[in-house]
């Protein structure tokens, strides 16, 4: 009520600024359309006396234009799935239609893997459809989890993820949200696993390929030795393990699990273990048994080694419910 027809294709466009809006006018000044034009996103006008034919073909041009958009805007979208557009963000490519091979450039970053525990033996019983829809569930709450961390997913690779982080805290965060996530999600497969393993350090942040093809990739053995981590998940039954270099600039609770040998590395490495992913019951008894095991971790050499079976065997003997201790006793005694 009491308003023109200019202002009423305004008030249209700021609910829906989409709608294509077409303004019959009979005035003569200029004022309407140069108002439409500014504030209504003006598709056409038509000055009366105005032909049915016109109006018919304006409104058919204007559904024409409005389909041609939305095609462009899902194609756009259909793009960047495909597209790490972050990933180039990070190389300061900010439209990835101008992404070219040879692009690098170093980084000191944190690097985080996660996969699912047990995942490909659980898939081989399971139906494709089955085995999809449960991945997909995990998916959907890593890879929020990661951007809402200031993270960069850098690929998929079956049921693993590897993201880039400019913070070690903000990797730790991301890797302590995944896990406990993950372990409330119901997926058609059931309650599932999973496993992180995070390194920080330098590393080549580039593209690589040809014109045909062109692929982001990180190298460094940053990146190898956050996927060595990871895997000592399984090892020693705890989800979320940190390196030296990523435990030493974080303020979270963590406890030194030792030095460990992974394949490809002459220097065994420094595992902590995050402790916010540990259930309150087996915190207790990690606080009450915090000196003694610190007492065992920090002794030169390789932690699984049988001089440390008897330590560890009297150490689970007073604390049997610290989970990792005892699966850390149990490889010592193979080693004998």
């Amino acid at each position: 009520p009491e308003q023109r027809g200019h202002e009423v294709l305004a008030e249209i466009h700021k609910c829906s600024p989409e709608t294509r809006t077409i303004l019959l006018t009979g005035q003569t000044e200029l004022e309407a359309v140069t108002e439409s034009v500014n504030h209504a996103n003006l598709f056409h006008f038509i000055a009366k006396p105005w032909e049915k034919l016109d109006l018919l073909m304006t409104v058919d041009r204007a559904i024409e234009s409005l389909q041609a958009d939305r095609e462009q805007k899902r194609r756009t979208e259909v793009f960047h799935r495909f597209v790490p557009s972050d990933f180039l963000a990070v190389l300061g490519v900010n439209d990835p239609v101008n992404a070219q091979v040879n692009i690098g450039m170093m980084q000191t970053m944190s690097v985080l893997f996660t996969d699912i525990r047990g995942f490909t033996s659980l898939s081989e019983s399971q139906q494709p459809e089955k085995v999809f829809e449960s991945l997909n569930k995990v998916f959907d709450i890593v890879v929020p989890v990661i951007s809402a961390h200031n993270g960069v997913i850098d690929k998929f690779i079956g049921d693993a993820v590897m993201a880039l982080f400019q913070s070690p805290k903000d990797a730790t965060l991301a890797g302590i949200d995944i896990v406990q996530k993950v372990a409330q999600l119901k997926t058609p497969m059931g309650v599932l696993r999973v496993g992180v393993g995070i390194n920080s350090g330098d590393l080549i942040l580039g593209t690589v390929g040809n014109f045909n093809r062109i692929q982001t990739t990180v190298i460094g053995d940053v990146v190898n030795v956050a996927s060595r981590i990871e895997a000592l998940t399984k090892t020693t039954k705890t989800p979320l393990l940190l390196s030296d270099a990523t435990a030493n600039q974080i303020d979270l609770p963590t406890r030194f699990l030792g030095r460990f040998a992974v394949k490809g590395r002459q220097v065994p490495l420094g595992i902590h273990q995050c402790l916010t992913v540990c259930p309150p019951g087996e915190m207790n008894t990690i606080n009450a048994g915090e000196e003694q095991f610190a007492e065992i971790t920090a002794r030169p050499g390789l932690i699984l080694q049988a001089e440390n079976v008897e330590s560890l065997k009297a150490y689970t003997q007073q604390y049997p419910d610290d989970t990792v201790a005892t699966t850390l006793h149990a490889i010592s005694e193979k080693l004998l």
